[in-house]
């Protein structure tokens, strides 16, 4: 007889290990919301300590009645080599002068992310995890600095860090996020990192096709691509054109349709009469095109109708800005109901 449950099957040995990618968020009091996210270079360790979660006991009719639970708290140690120069209000110095800083000074709140690795008995790169913390606020802590001996080592700095919760939709708040990357799609695991981490598009180049959600740069700004534009009604005005009428009289302006083309009345008709081609201007006007620009008076045709331009529609060197959504390519910390959408709907 075999037992159902099998143990230490080849791959099921999973272990995590190591820490990199620290990146930091420092948190904008004016805005309270994170800055743009800096590389924190150094980094060592992340040790999470949570605290509370503890049951209390309550005793009637002899017997225990109810067990309650305190509430958990995150916090954690930092252990770095370094850090970045955002980091220096967050550990509450101040600049008093370009490369002068004073210290006991009021300490901005933060978010950061790391990343650990996954391994198993087969493979040391299974995946990995990428950490996220919200509302970090660190403590001083003990910096020794020794003279330079036979036997050197680096300076060790670390913080004690309490972070306060955020709000999650459906769930009780939580001051930390954990994503699995064996666990999301290639896709949407790119999405996520290439929003924690930022990104540098390339140029625009007008010779190249692109496909909806493709980005670039322009003119110092990074744009993802909506699709092709299409037709705008509100930069036109349907040109509306009855046929030609021998008893009517016309003012300049006037459309009319006379032979199967449509005509624009050049030369106020204030006799009523017969076609006098003098009068009349033909209106010229080809398919509605995208990549096109148009002047207000220019015509086109749309779905069998004929339109006339009234919003001056500009196309640089191909650019057409209906096409194009100015987006934010640095890094960012998404909380985590934005961390659900990204890689629920990518």
């Amino acid at each position: 007889m075999e037992y159902a449950i099998k143990w230490d099957e080849a791959g099921e040995k999973v272990y995590e290990n190591g820490c990199d990618r620290g990146v930091l968020y420092p948190l904008n009091g004016s805005t309270n919301k994170y800055d743009a996210g800096v590389e924190w270079n150094g980094l060592r360790e992340v040790n999470e300590t949570p605290e509370g979660a503890e049951p209390s006991k309550f005793y009637a009719d002899n017997i225990q009645y109810a067990t309650l639970m305190s509430v958990e708290e995150y916090k954690a140690s930092i252990g770095a080599y370094t850090y970045p120069d955002e980091f220096e209000a967050c550990d509450g110095s101040a600049a008093l002068a370009t490369g002068v800083y004073i210290g006991q000074q009021e300490r901005q709140k933060f978010g950061f992310c790391y990343r650990t690795k996954v391994g198993n008995d087969v493979t040391a790169d299974l995946g990995y995890k990428l950490h996220l913390v919200y509302n970090c606020l660190a403590s001083p802590s003990d910096r020794n600095h020794e003279t330079v001996n036979d036997s050197p080592a680096l300076d060790e700095l670390s913080w004690d860090v309490t972070a306060t919760p955020v709000n999650v939709t459906g769930h009780k708040p939580t001051a930390s996020l954990v994503i699995d990357s064996r666990k999301i799609s290639a896709e949407n695991l790119a999405i996520l990192e290439r929003t924690l981490y930022g990104f540098v598009a390339d140029a625009f180049d007008a010779t190249k096709t692109y496909t909806a959600g493709d980005f670039v740069s322009k003119d110092g700004k990074t744009y993802k691509y909506l699709g092709a534009a299409s037709f705008d009604p509100a930069d036109w005005a349907e040109v509306v054109a009855p046929a030609f009428d021998s008893t009517a009289t016309y003012a300049v302006g006037d459309y009319v349709t006379y032979s199967d083309k449509i005509y624009v009345c050049a030369v106020a008709v204030e006799t009523p009469g017969e076609w006098d081609a003098s009068d009349w201007t033909e209106v010229q006007a080809e398919a509605f095109s995208a990549t096109q620009s148009y002047a207000v008076g220019d015509y086109c045709t749309y779905e069998t109708k004929t339109y006339k331009c009234t919003t001056a529609i500009v196309i640089e060197g191909g650019w057409n800005p209906n096409e194009w959504e100015e987006v934010n390519a640095g890094p960012q910390l998404p909380l985590p109901d934005e961390v659900a959408a990204l890689i629920v709907e990518g």
